[in-house]
């Protein structure tokens, strides 16, 4: 039925006007939203949805028919989730604050980790893959590839999501889990993303300019982190000793630079 009102509100919104006074009312009262399907706090809907879907979750675990119990819900978590997206477009379209965007976002983000993990935990892979193209979850899609050792289709997914920052969330994902080592094997056609990503990590940085053979930018890196050295005079003649190196393997180096360095 709430699927119903969201489609039948969506096709005759603009017969009607009902979604223009809506949102110019929302507009005049700063509101987060002009939509009753959006509604938080103690009766609002999308609280309401959040209840049931933790109820039958916990009831899964114990019942022997808990898969396809979770399995009927998917139509309901797709209209739980749609709601936040419905909500976003219409802030975006408003103009509204970057604070009160970024609340939603933040929300939304949550609620979407929830609605779809369960499916994750029980095996329903695709269902938690559809879900998660759809409404960007880009930490599920990731895992499940993860697990799956699905390279190909992590590659599907770069492209597929290139506007939206998939690869860029890729390498935060790596580093928030401590997968440096795939951080830094990455094809070549991320070598350029990458990049960006490591200037906010000089500390891995020249690791991928070496591996590039970007040998000067590797120098330079390894440079200014021997300056910054200041705990320990090993490491500071280490990271002096292979600024050198990489500044020898450019074939740039002259004997005023490599003197600078002793």
């Amino acid at each position: 039925m709430l699927s119903s009102a969201i489609q039948h509100r969506q096709a005759q919104s603009h017969v009607l006007g009902v979604d223009s006074l809506s949102q110019q009312l929302a507009s005049h009262l700063n509101a987060e939203s002009c939509y009753w399907t959006d509604t938080d706090g103690a009766g609002g809907v999308r609280t309401l949805l959040m209840k049931h879907l933790n109820l039958v979750v916990d009831k899964a675990d114990a019942l022997p028919n808990g898969i396809q119990l979770l399995q009927s819900l998917t139509g309901l978590i797709d209209v739980f989730l749609n709601t936040f997206a419905l909500q976003l477009d219409m802030q975006s379209t408003l103009g509204f604050q970057d604070s009160a965007t970024e609340e939603t976002r933040q929300r939304f983000a949550q609620c979407r980790s929830m609605a779809i993990k369960p499916f994750v935990v029980h095996g329903l892979s695709e269902i938690a893959a559809v879900l998660s193209e759809r409404y960007h979850d880009f930490a599920t899609l990731i895992q499940l590839c993860e697990s799956d050792g699905d390279e190909e289709r992590l590659k599907t997914y770069a492209e597929q999501f290139d506007a939206e920052g998939f690869v860029q969330f890729l390498f935060k994902y790596y580093m928030d889990q401590g997968e440096l080592g795939k951080l830094l094997c990455q094809p070549s056609s991320r070598h350029v993303a990458l990049t960006e990503f490591l200037k906010m990590h000089p500390h891995l940085s020249w690791l991928h300019h070496i591996a590039t053979r970007s040998f000067r930018e590797a120098h330079e890196v390894l440079t200014d982190l021997a300056v910054n050295e200041s705990e320990e005079l090993r490491r500071k003649k280490t990271l002096l000793s292979l600024s050198k190196l990489s500044l020898l393997a450019s074939d740039e180096s002259n004997q005023e630079q490599e003197q600078e360095l002793y």
